[in-house]
């Protein structure tokens, strides 16, 4: 950072749930710099992996959640929720939404006992930064329509 005249605003990194390098990630929040993951499915890779295809094939999705990993994963690397929404989820989003999959959610992210959740921000999200408008009940989920 001395070399630089001009201060980074985001330092994008390369970070998935398996890799999570948080001296990189503290090293660029302590002057103030975004950090942002790209590649937080791998590139593709971890569609392969056996046991995340199992998984999908269980439920009849092409997309994974980290269920109780969740905290799991907090906890070894010492990070919010927040910053596993940031890390991990916003990604996930922009890739699901840039590569044309449809966006479905499990339960109501607008019901009042999400509102604090991730799926809530999840929604949330998908509102602000790619216009979605509504949330369309068919079965047992809920897809997002634009």
């Amino acid at each position: 950072m001395s070399d630089c005249r001009v201060k980074p605003t985001v330092n994008q990194i390369l970070l998935y749930i398996s890799n999570i390098d948080m001296a990189l990630i503290n090293y660029s929040r302590d002057p103030g710099i975004l950090v942002e993951a790209y590649s937080p499915i791998t590139h593709g890779e971890a569609l392969k992996n056996p046991a995340i295809v199992e998984m999908a094939k269980k439920y009849g999705d092409a997309y994974f959640d980290l269920g109780n990993e969740w905290g799991v994963v907090k906890e070894i690397y010492g990070i919010t929720d927040k910053d596993m929404f940031e890390l991990f989820n916003k990604p996930a989003l922009d890739y699901a939404v840039e590569s044309g999959k449809t966006i479905r959610f499990s339960q109501d992210p607008r019901l009042k006992m999400y509102e604090d959740d991730a799926i809530a921000d999840e929604w949330r999200y998908l509102m602000e930064k790619y216009g979605y408008i509504e949330l369309k009940k068919e079965g047992e989920f809920w897809y997002a329509i634009k």
